[in-house]
């Protein structure tokens, strides 16, 4: 009972990852399959015509297709898969990373110290910032009526999840 929960997770696995790889056309009109920037045109313009069309677009997918199947056997396994997601990951991570050192790194030594951390570097205290735009009344304090109606205004947005979930 138990293997044939772990090769549906697996199949279940397998058919998502394959979707999110292959079928990104759609992705690719609002972003790039990771959430990160955008192909510019001249990217998907697979044969440099000019204009874009549904080979470019076929293209596109071939193309990643390729870079995902480590082994070039045309197909996609777990390993492939994961390996790919990591990759994304960890690019994600690092621009993340990146951008925090920007924001917090006060003297551009390279390090956050725990007093850029806390003062919120070079664009203030942003913790501070988000407190008081909870703090609807203003008297220090954020009632569970302010949270419910700031996670509200949150909800549906990409990377924010209801408290309950």
């Amino acid at each position: 009972m138990k293997l044939k929960s772990v090769q549906a997770l697996t199949a279940a696995a397998l058919v998502l990852g394959a979707i999110t790889l292959v079928g990104s056309t759609s992705a690719m009109a609002r972003g790039g399959p990771d959430g990160g920037e955008r192909p510019s045109f001249q990217e998907l313009d697979a044969n440099n015509d000019g204009v874009l069309t549904l080979e470019d677009f076929a293209a596109m997918k071939a193309a990643r297709l390729a870079e995902a199947d480590s082994n070039n056997d045309g197909s996609l396994s777990v390993d492939e898969l994961t390996a790919q997601a990591e990759a994304r990951a960890a690019k994600h991570a690092e621009e993340r990373a990146t951008k925090m050192m920007e924001r917090h790194d006060a003297n551009n030594d390279g390090l956050l110290s725990a007093a850029e951390l806390e003062d919120g570097g070079k664009k203030g205290d942003r913790g501070e910032r988000m407190f008081e735009r909870m703090d609807a009344n203003a008297d220090g304090q954020i009632s569970e009526e302010e949270f419910e109606e700031m996670a509200s205004k949150f909800k549906g947005r990409k990377g924010h999840k209801k408290s309950s979930e």
